[in-house]
């Protein structure tokens, strides 16, 4: 998937959460180091749209409630 935004492709993880294999889209952002003058900006994964199973079922809306738990999970498994 294509992300108009900043003209480069989405990332696309899986993630088995609450017995459950998603696949997450979106955007994985580094962050900044700190500075004398400016701190520093955190990394942050940034979620565009979930999907489940080989048909690529959108369950965005579901995940509403859990979408930050999923960007820390997503960090987690695959940036660190």
């Amino acid at each position: 998937m294509f992300n108009p935004c900043n003209n480069k492709p989405s990332i696309m993880h899986e993630l088995e959460y609450k017995d459950l294999l998603i696949t997450v889209h979106g955007d994985y952002y580094r962050g900044t180091s700190d500075t004398w003058e400016v701190p520093g900006d955190s990394e942050e994964f940034e979620i565009s749209r979930v999907t489940v199973g080989i048909e690529e079922i959108d369950i965005t809306e579901l995940c509403d409630n859990c979408m930050i738990e999923i960007e820390r999970l997503i960090i987690e498994k695959y940036y660190r």
